[in-house]
């Protein structure tokens, strides 16, 4: 094999252990410190906040003080995936000889969807397992899965990519050798 290509499935295989240690504590955060009560409260809130006819009275009341706390967790979770993209596309670009910036960014493409590829399945087991723990009904559980392979899969794959090929490319541009334009 090509060691451009090894380098960067082993960047991409690394970035996917990242996602799923990250995907297992957003799951332990949403489903175990927040609970039931907390998803049917942030669900509750989502349909208030799009509701047309609260429009006029502003954004709606936040549940309760744990609901911000969790959230922001949450999201500071989900950033960190991101950067885990980005990460991804620069430690392929680190490991992999190119010589143009078409290489480098291949090799990040290639780390960015390696690394999706392998997380997505297991982020999939990980919801089943905390919904069971959680108690949901069999549909809900079916849903996330719906949800999962359908939405998540692609838009992730797709944000993935892109960013493993900023991260290489910005790699590439600071710390690299010059890259040869052809």
């Amino acid at each position: 094999m090509d060691p451009k290509y090894a380098a960067a499935i082993k960047a991409g295989v690394i970035a996917a252990i990242i996602l799923i240690l990250l995907t297992l504590a957003g799951d332990i955060l949403v489903n175990v410190i927040g609970g039931q009560q907390f998803v049917e409260e942030s669900m509750q809130w989502q349909e208030q906040y799009a509701d047309p006819e609260n429009l006029p009275e502003g954004t709606p009341e936040l549940p309760s003080t744990g609901f911000m706390g969790i959230g922001l967790g949450y999201l500071a979770i989900q950033g960190l995936q991101l950067l885990t993209f980005i990460g991804a596309g620069a430690l392929a670009a680190k490991l992999a000889p190119f010589t143009t910036k078409g290489e480098a960014a291949l090799v990040g493409a290639i780390a960015g969807a390696v690394a999706e590829l392998i997380h997505r399945p297991v982020a999939i087991v990980l919801s089943i397992l905390f919904s069971f723990l959680t108690g949901y009904d069999g549909s809900s559980i079916l849903g996330s899965v719906i949800g999962n392979i359908v939405c998540c899969l692609p838009v992730t794959l797709i944000i993935g990519i892109i960013l493993a090929v900023i991260g290489a490319l910005l790699y590439s541009l600071i710390k690299k050798k010059p890259v040869i334009r052809p």
